[in-house]
């Protein structure tokens, strides 16, 4: 004799347990598509060896701007802190 479902547990229709099938198998085909495409890309990146050039030198360059920045804050600052210390009597 098989074991009693708890009543609390609905039972699934056919039609439902098709539906979520279907869910599970458009997820799976769409995760594999989405491999593929990324494996495509990747392959394409590598097959050209200063394909990522632009992109690092952007990165640079943005972390030189922010150092820059950061540089000429720290160095107002001081000069202000300075201009305010100075008495003229």
């Amino acid at each position: 004799m098989p074991a009693r479902r708890p009543s609390f547990i609905p039972r699934l229709t056919a039609s439902v347990l098709l539906a979520a099938a279907g869910a599970v198998a458009a997820l799976t085909t769409a995760a594999r598509a989405l491999q593929a495409h990324g494996r495509r890309r990747w392959d394409a990146a590598r097959a050209e060896p200063d394909a990522g050039y632009s992109t690092e030198a952007t990165i640079i360059i943005a972390l030189l701007v922010a150092l820059a920045i950061t540089v000429v804050g720290i160095i107002s600052a001081k000069v202000i802190a300075k201009a305010h210390s100075i008495s003229f009597l």
